[in-house]
């Protein structure tokens, strides 16, 4: 059975991986915006590792500027 923990992993790497593509981004492009490397952004949207609250909160500006940006149009 698989954990909770891992369970989380994978469901906010596949999130990741959905925005950064949505944004037509590469892993190499997002991995440069937020200061990481590639294999540490292949690493999270693979759910192999999770990312410290502070990336999560780079990774969140990152791909949702522009969904918050047309909340606020609206």
């Amino acid at each position: 059975m698989e954990s909770s923990e891992s369970s989380v992993s994978k469901l906010l790497g596949t999130n990741v991986q959905k925005y950064r593509k949505n944004k037509n981004l590469t892993q190499i492009e997002l991995s440069e915006k937020i200061g990481i490397s590639q294999k540490h952004l292949s690493d999270i949207e693979t759910g192999t590792k999770f990312p410290s609250p502070g990336l999560i909160e780079k990774l969140a500006k990152e791909l949702l500027e522009d969904q918050k940006n047309e909340a606020i149009e609206r």
